[in-house]
C-alpha cells in the first residue's frame, strides 16, 4: 500500500504520462516542470507546463513562450481559456488531453504581429498592471519587484516563482 499523499501520486503519475505522450518533452531541473516545443505557422514556440506543488488540487500552469496570440492566452501568455482549466477539477482532469487540445488550438493560431511588444511574465493570480507608460518589454523577461526588508523579491514568472516557493519550503528555517 502507498502511504504518500494522493496529490503526490497524481502529480507523479501525470508527469510520467506527459513524458510518455510527448517523447520530445524536456523536463526541467524541477521534475514537475516541462518544456514542449511546437510551431505555429512557421514560428517556433514553447509550451511550459508546471504541475504546481498542490497539483491536482490546484490547476497546472501552462504558459507559451514565443510569438503567438490566441483567445485562450492572457496578457502574460498563460493558457486560461481551455474549458478544463476554467472549470478545474483535479479528480477528473486529464493533463495529457488538455495539453493535446491546447497544442492543437495554438498550432492553428496567428503569430503575434511583428513589432508587437512581448509581455512580461507574471505569476497566476497576480493583478495585471494598468499601463500608464509603456516600459520596454522582452520575450523572456523576468521582472523583479522590491520586497520588504529581509524578504526575497517576487518573481513575475510563474515557473520561476513555483521553483522559488518549492526551494523555500525545502530549506530549514533560519536559526536564532
Amino acid at each position: 500500500m502507498f502511504w504518500g499523499r494522493k496529490s503526490d501520486s497524481s502529480r507523479e503519475r501525470d508527469a510520467a504520462a506527459l513524458k510518455t505522450a510527448f517523447p520530445s518533452i524536456r523536463q526541467q531541473t524541477d521534475e514537475y516542470i516541462f518544456d514542449l516545443s511546437f510551431s505555429t505557422r512557421g514560428q517556433y514556440c514553447t509550451l511550459k507546463i508546471n504541475l504546481v506543488q498542490d497539483y491536482p488540487s490546484r490547476k497546472p500552469v501552462l504558459q507559451v513562450i514565443g510569438p503567438v496570440s490566441h483567445e485562450w492566452l492572457d496578457h502574460y501568455k498563460r493558457v486560461g481559456g481551455h474549458p478544463q482549466l476554467v472549470n478545474w477539477d483535479g479528480k477528473q482532469a486529464n493533463i495529457v488531453e488538455i495539453v493535446r487540445e491546447v497544442l492543437a488550438r495554438l498550432q492553428d493560431a496567428q503569430p503575434a504581429a511583428a513589432g508587437q511588444p512581448q509581455p512580461q511574465l507574471q505569476p497566476q493570480g497576480q493583478p495585471q498592471p494598468q499601463p500608464q507608460q509603456q516600459p520596454p518589454q522582452y520575450q523572456h523577461a523576468v521582472q523583479m519587484q522590491p520586497a520588504g526588508p529581509g524578504a526575497l523579491p517576487a518573481l513575475h514568472n510563474p515557473i520561476a516563482a513555483a521553483q522559488l516557493q518549492q526551494q523555500q519550503q525545502q530549506q530549514p528555517p533560519p536559526g536564532p
